[in-house]
């Protein structure tokens, strides 16, 4: 995960919306946002790697969400950044005491942003500086850019989910708007079809044939307790290869 967009208890009719997109190298092997075998109350994708996941969330309304973070070391030693994800959606700690014990053992993962949130409390913490953090409502954008830098896409993102929000419209119609917000590439990202550094911190879609956007996901949840888990998939050169849509009530 490359880019991550939440309103949390920011909307009285919407109290969850994420619009977050994963871009990672087309060879590596991951299935697609579903119901887990293993944990039936889980949705997400499951990277077929490690096991992990970018992210998930459960029926109960738990989710996690993590991002790699830009010029962080990492050693074969280290631990899966998407493991952070599994075990709290598979769990039952609150975030900001899952987020502690991850904060106090973060140098063994790769460089990371996580996210944990439950239906009432939202928390952070990156490896950059291993301090967990409650999240108050409102937006908050993240990318894989280090703590404090932000890039034109984050603030692309954040404000295109507030004009998207303020609007007032249906879920199915966010789901929608904030699909084509995380999907579409501009001229010059088409042309360049690179993962040029430019295209990295300005283009939320990002078009290549080795690496890029490989899912587009986005989350609704209504007030009244419905969610709806929409994501879309894509291969090399940003071609669409798939799509998927769940709704279920949380409980």
């Amino acid at each position: 995960m490359c880019l991550i967009g939440v309103a949390f208890l920011a909307h009285a009719q919407f109290p969850l919306v994420i619009a977050a997109n994963r871009d990672e190298a087309f060879a590596r092997p991951a299935i697609a946002a579903n119901f887990w075998e293993d944990h039936p109350a889980v949705i997400g994708g499951r990277d077929l790697l490690h096991g992990g996941s970018w992210l998930a969330m459960t029926r109960r309304g738990r989710w996690a969400a993590v991002t790699n973070l830009r010029g962080a070391d990492r050693t074969a030693k280290s631990r899966s950044r998407g493991s952070l994800v599994t075990r709290f959606v598979t769990g039952d700690q609150e975030p900001a005491e899952y987020l502690a014990g991850v904060a106090a053992d973060a140098g063994a993962y790769g460089g990371f942003h996580l996210l944990a949130a439950s239906r009432r409390s939202l928390a952070y913490v990156s490896s950059a500086d291993g301090v967990a953090e409650a999240l108050a409502p409102g937006l908050h954008s993240f990318s894989n850019a280090q703590p404090g830098v932000e890039w034109a896409k984050v603030r692309a993102i954040r404000e295109g989910m507030r004009r998207v929000l303020d609007r007032g419209t249906g879920a199915q119609m966010i789901a929608e708007e904030l699909t084509a917000l995380l999907t579409s590439p501009s001229a010059a990202a088409l042309h360049r079809g690179s993962t040029a550094a430019e295209e990295i911190e300005e283009e939320a879609f990002i078009v290549g044939d080795r690496y890029g956007t490989r899912s587009s996901t986005i989350i609704v949840v209504e007030a009244v307790g419905t969610a709806y888990f929409v994501e879309r998939t894509f291969g090399p050169g940003g071609k669409s290869i798939g799509s998927s849509s769940h709704e279920f009530n949380l409980g």
